[in-house]
């Protein structure tokens, strides 16, 4: 799959979704290597991190969303295996989660949000998605300070057999080290 093409091709979903209070912020080397996932449950993963960023941020605030290619070493995820992956961080500027919230993060069905006004599955489907993938997804987050979730996505041995036509000139590249680091 070629991510650059597939974040460009779903930017306006995603600033519809953050409204006119939250600005999004994407970057990423347009050349960054293809990753062996599905786009749909791709781009499902990506929307469900958004909206959970914009209902963190009710003050407005920003999202950022960027891609980057990175081996799997000390530090990564620990439930994966050696070698070359695309790591999809995005990151808000939202209310954060305390450590005892952070540590159900992914347990399906809990919910930080009002009744009716969420499932609880969001985070426990983007944590399948990437565990099917064969990728991780990790999550920081700290009260008052954001969060930062990175799914860890294989990369691909072959050149992506999908392709997305959209405008990658838009991703703005990196300046200086933004891992995950807004």
């Amino acid at each position: 799959m070629d991510l650059p093409g597939l974040v460009a091709s779903i930017e306006e979903l995603l600033r519809r979704t953050l409204g006119a209070q939250i600005s999004l912020a994407i970057a990423g080397d347009p050349d960054i290597a293809p990753a062996r996932v599905d786009a749909n449950q791709l781009e499902l993963a990506i929307l469900n991190l958004t909206i959970n960023a914009r209902d963190a941020m009710p003050g407005g605030g920003t999202l950022h969303i960027a891609l980057e290619n990175r081996k799997a070493a000390s530090g990564s995820p620990p439930e994966l295996s050696p070698g070359d992956y695309v790591v999809v961080s995005i990151s808000d500027t939202g209310t954060g989660m305390d450590e005892a919230t952070l540590l159900r993060a992914f347990d399906p069905f809990f919910t930080t949000k009002e009744i009716g006004s969420g499932s609880g599955l969001g985070l426990p489907m983007v944590q399948g998605f990437a565990a099917q993938s064969g990728g991780a997804v990790q999550i920081r987050s700290k009260s008052g300070e954001g969060t930062t979730v990175e799914l860890w996505l294989p990369q691909a041995d072959e050149p992506p057999s999908e392709t997305v036509d959209a405008d990658r000139s838009r991703l703005a590249a990196p300046q200086g080290d933004q891992r995950a680091s807004w």
